[in-house]
């Protein structure tokens, strides 16, 4: 090789476990990359969630105060108009705020409950700050 051009050829000699190491690798890595990645997505809570929550129980609790009131209401005016008709008189059965009573610490009480379900699931899918 006389024309300028300077040629070195080198033989390397090669181990056949590097040879097998090199073939496996593309194998196993192809696998890794084409393998989709499962990430597991959390609730991650809201400020405003806790505060909603907290006002949804106030709510509940203040229904069933009331509800409390209204029945006791209208079964005193019942007893008290029903002692002063004993010798035989007209008395009043007060069934309206009796039965508003009720119903408002019904509602009272679902508030409480749906609350309830809330938080256990909320409580179940906590966010722990582990996955961004």
């Amino acid at each position: 090789m006389e024309d300028g051009s300077d040629t070195t050829s080198t033989t390397t000699q090669t181990d056949p476990a590097t040879v097998e190491t090199a073939v496996s690798e593309p194998a196993v890595l192809e696998t890794a990359v084409l393998e989709p990645a499962v990430t597991q997505v959390r609730y991650k809570p809201d400020p405003a969630d806790a505060a909603r929550q907290a006002a949804r129980e106030a709510k509940g609790k203040r229904h069933i105060g009331f509800g409390i009131a209204w029945l006791v209401a209208g079964v005193l005016i019942t007893v008290i108009t029903y002692a002063q008709a004993a010798g035989g008189g007209v008395y009043v059965v007060a069934w309206g705020p009796m039965v508003y009573g009720i119903y408002r610490i019904v509602s009272g009480a679902r508030l409480l409950n749906a609350n309830a379900d809330t938080s256990t699931s909320t409580n179940a899918n906590a966010y722990d700050g582990s996955n961004p």
